[in-house]
C-alpha cells in the first residue's frame, strides 16, 4: 500500500484527502435528506394538505428524499474506504451508485417545484369543499377533519374571497345538501371567529363578518404549498450539486490510480 501511494502525485493525493473530507459532508447530507423527508411526511400541516389537496407531489418528494437520504449514508461508506483504502473497485461503485442518486435527488427536487408551481389550489379546495366536505364515507371524514384543521389553524372559511363568498360556497357543498334540521347551518363551526357564539355564527344574517372569519383558505395553503416545494426543491438540487463534485473529485483519483 506504501508503494501505490508513492505513485500518487500532488495532485491525486489532494483528491484522495479531498474525497475523504468530502463523504463526512455526503453523510451529513444523507442525514439531512432522510430528516427533511420524514418532515414532510410527519408534520400536521403536511398531512391535511394531503388530504384537501388532489395532487400531492410533495408526499411522492418527501419519500424519494427518504429513500436517497439512507441510500447515501450507505454509499458515503464506499467513498470514503475507496479513498482511503486506494481502490477503484470501491470507487467505481461510489461513482456509479452517486450517479444514481444524483438523477434521483434532482428528479425529486424537480417534482418539488413542480408541486409548487404547477398545483391548483383554488381549484383543489373547490373541489374537496363542495364534493367531499360532510360526506359519509372515510376518505369523506378524512377530508372534512383537514378542512376544519385548515380554517381554525389558518383563520379562514372557504376558498376564496370574504365571508359571505364562503356562505355561498358552503350552500353548494355536500354538507349543506346532507343537513336535515331547520333552519339549516350555513357554515361549519371551524369557520366561526368564536366557537362559543356557534349558534349566532352558524345561522347568521346580514353581517356574517360579524362571526365568520372574513377571508378565504386559499393564500395560507398556498403559502404552506410554497413553503414545502421551495424547501424540498432548493435542499435537493444543492446535495445534488455537492454530489456532482463529489463525482468529479473520485473520478480524478481513480485517473491517479
Amino acid at each position: 500500500m506504501a508503494d501505490l501511494k508513492k505513485k500518487l502525485s500532488w495532485g491525486g493525493n489532494f483528491c484522495r484527502g479531498f474525497l475523504c473530507c468530502f463523504n463526512f459532508l455526503f453523510l451529513l447530507g444523507g442525514i439531512i435528506l432522510m430528516a427533511l423527508g420524514i418532515w414532510v411526511l410527519v408534520d400536521t400541516d403536511s398531512k391535511h394538505l394531503t388530504a384537501i389537496l388532489t395532487d400531492n407531489l410533495h408526499h411522492t418528494a418527501a419519500y424519494i428524499f427518504l429513500i436517497a437520504g439512507i441510500i447515501v449514508m450507505v454509499v458515503s461508506v464506499f467513498g470514503f474506504c475507496g479513498a482511503k483504502m486506494e481502490s477503484k473497485c470501491c470507487l467505481g461503485m461510489y461513482v456509479f451508485f452517486l450517479v444514481v442518486i444524483f438523477i434521483i435527488e434532482l428528479a425529486a427536487g424537480c417534482v418539488a417545484l413542480y408541486f409548487y408551481v404547477k398545483t391548483d389550489v383554488e381549484n383543489d379546495l373547490t373541489k374537496t369543499l363542495k364534493d367531499n366536505y360532510g360526506g359519509n364515507s372515510t376518505a369523506d371524514e378524512s377530508i372534512t377533519s383537514s378542512w376544519d384543521f385548515i380554517q381554525k389553524t389558518f383563520d379562514c372559511c372557504g376558498v376564496k374571497g370574504n365571508a359571505s363568498e364562503a356562505v355561498r360556497m358552503y350552500g353548494m357543498s355536500t354538507w349543506y345538501a346532507n343537513q336535515t334540521g331547520t333552519p339549516k347551518d350555513i357554515v361549519p363551526v371551524s369557520c366561526c371567529k368564536n366557537e362559543e357564539m356557534a349558534d349566532a355564527c352558524q345561522h347568521a344574517t346580514g353581517s356574517y363578518a360579524t362571526y365568520i372569519h372574513d377571508q378565504g383558505c386559499s393564500e395560507g395553503v398556498k403559502g404552506k404549498v410554497a413553503e414545502y416545494g421551495t424547501v424540498l426543491g432548493v435542499i435537493g438540487i444543492i446535495v445534488a450539486v455537492i454530489q456532482l463534485m463529489g463525482m468529479i473529485c473520485a473520478l480524478c483519483l481513480c485517473k491517479r490510480l
